[in-house]
């Protein structure tokens, strides 16, 4: 197979050549490879190595470019996804080698990274986990006692739905750290009817003509029963459009037969609010190495992306923290500075944390000055199922 015709190559040690290829260059792909790009946000880029012979790819990874929160400021990032190495060359370095090419030139587009990782595999790259893998476990027939205090109208989805619904997701999650700045006129995520499935379902939630939330609604394979009913999504405006949708939801979830279902919220939304005071059953998995991961990819560039969020969170002493992060005298640590960014890490963590020895005085300053100008309560990160890769 010869080497494609490459938006960028370059040589590399060992006979290698790196190699990024547009998604429409790159030629047939393998079956299980198109159902995944079917049911993701599209890539950008494949990133590839290859002998300088033209055999290749030997090790790929593929890209998004993307908008991320972090916290009140929206930043463009790099998320990489589906990577593979070849069987009989795995445990060689080429991944290693290809995803430092990569980050390296990622940097050039974006300041922050993020993948779904692995345990004992991305950490020696710069990547830290940064938010849990969470959300509720609802028996069905809970929901039947849910009511709104005001009449809303529950109805189907129309393509006129998409630029309302896109707008409340960005205002409801608009200082939530890791979710995707969603462009209007595109839900993602929604998959089609195929031979296999039938298409998810979105109820749409009405008061007064203004849409005021929706529940998108994971299909269900053809024949499939043991998986239970699964919401992937509900955005609601207020508590009152949760009870609705979540009333809704509940029925819909009894009509299919289905005692349980799991609806992925984070706790602190909206609708996670009113599951909480139902009692319902949130789960939080956050692991240190693996599951959703971030890395720095440019430490200036991500500071002053991030302005808007530090100015937020401290009041009277934002550009003095700003120049010190910026220098590294405080927190010269990538890894924990991206935590703290997302918020997987809160500033009162902080004061229980080891600072090397060189630091001493500077944190002691810092936590001394700053620490109570912060805000200490963060949303919770979390990346809703429609936009992970």
């Amino acid at each position: 197979m010869s080497t494609p015709e490459p938006v960028y190559s370059s040589p590399l040690e060992d006979g290698l050549r790196y190699v990024e290829e547009l998604p429409s260059r790159v030629g047939p792909l393998e079956a299980y490879m198109e159902l995944f790009w079917r049911r993701h946000p599209a890539p950008a880029l494949r990133c590839s190595l290859w002998s300088d012979d033209g055999e290749g790819p030997l090790s790929y990874v593929w890209i998004m470019e993307y908008t991320a929160r972090v916290g009140a400021a929206p930043v463009a990032a790099i998320g990489f996804a589906a990577a593979a190495t070849r069987p009989e060359l795995r445990r060689r370095g080429l991944f290693t080698c290809l995803m430092h090419v990569a980050m390296k030139r990622a940097a050039q587009r974006a300041p922050i990274a993020f993948l779904r990782g692995i345990s004992n595999a991305y950490r020696r790259l710069g990547y830290v986990a940064c938010m849990a893998e969470q959300g509720f476990t609802v028996a069905s027939d809970v929901l039947r006692c849910v009511e709104p205090n005001a009449p809303h109208i529950i109805r189907g989805w129309s393509e006129a739905d998409c630029t309302p619904a896109c707008a409340l997701y960005n205002r409801s999650h608009a200082v939530r750290s890791c979710t995707v700045l969603r462009q209007p006129r595109h839900l993602p995520g929604l998959r089609a009817t195929s031979a296999w499935e039938p298409g998810d379902e979105v109820l749409v939630c009405e008061r007064d003509t203004t849409l005021q939330g929706y529940a998108l609604m994971a299909a269900l394979p053809y024949g499939q029963d043991w998986r239970g009913f699964e919401v992937r999504e509900i955005v609601a405006a207020d508590a009152d459009a949760a009870r609705a949708l979540l009333a809704a939801v509940g029925i819909r979830a009894e009509r299919e037969g289905r005692a349980q279902l799991t609806i992925d919220e984070p706790p602190d939304s909206a609708v996670g609010a009113v599951l909480r005071s139902l009692d319902c059953s949130h789960t939080a998995r956050y692991v240190s190495d693996g599951g959703w991961m971030a890395a720095v990819l440019d430490r200036e560039a991500l500071i002053g992306s991030a302005r808007a969020e530090l100015a937020r969170r401290f009041s009277n002493c934002a550009n003095e923290i700003e120049a010190l992060l910026r220098t590294g005298a405080l927190l010269p640590c990538d890894r924990l500075l991206v935590q703290l960014l997302l918020g997987s890490r809160s500033w009162h963590d902080l004061e229980y944390t080891a600072m090397p020895d060189e630091l001493g005085l500077a944190w002691q300053h810092f936590t001394q000055s700053y620490a109570e100008s912060c805000e200490r309560e963060l949303p919770v990160p979390f990346i809703h199922a429609a936009d992970r890769f």
